[in-house]
């Protein structure tokens, strides 16, 4: 009985999307036939996807430039976080040390920052006076 109140469920979860996509292309069509919209103002869903038929090749080309484009910059952002050292200093009011992990300064109003063994409000790592 589950498996089944299980499926009902799931195909609900697609089928309500799918049928309230039907309807409103239903409604988009009647509204422009009975009320005789012209085609510059409100085309029909037909000549939409006939405009997007005949320009599938040029919209394919711009998809790929931008996978493209996504891509590299994902690569880049890849190579720029990998290639920070670990004695870089974070953002944020904490600085970090190679020997010990210490904030110096905290001022981020936090109470006790500042004072040892307080913690950084922005990260967690262990103030200790400067």
């Amino acid at each position: 009985m589950r498996t089944g109140r299980r499926v009902l469920l799931r195909s609900t979860g697609v089928l309500a999307p799918l049928a309230l996509a039907v309807v409103a292309l239903a409604l988009w069509k009647l509204v422009v036939d009975l009320a005789k919209v012209p085609d510059y103002l409100l085309p029909a869903p037909s000549a939409v996807l006939a405009s997007l038929g005949e320009s599938a090749p040029l919209l394919l080309g711009n998809v790929q430039t931008t996978a493209v484009e996504v891509v590299g910059g994902y690569r880049l952002a890849l190579l720029t976080a990998s290639s920070r050292s670990p004695s870089t200093p974070p953002t944020g009011c904490c600085r970090w040390t190679p020997a010990a992990s210490s904030c110096s300064g905290c001022s981020a109003g936090a109470a006790g920052a500042g004072s040892p063994n307080s913690t950084c409000p922005r990260r967690s790592r262990t103030c200790s006076p400067g």
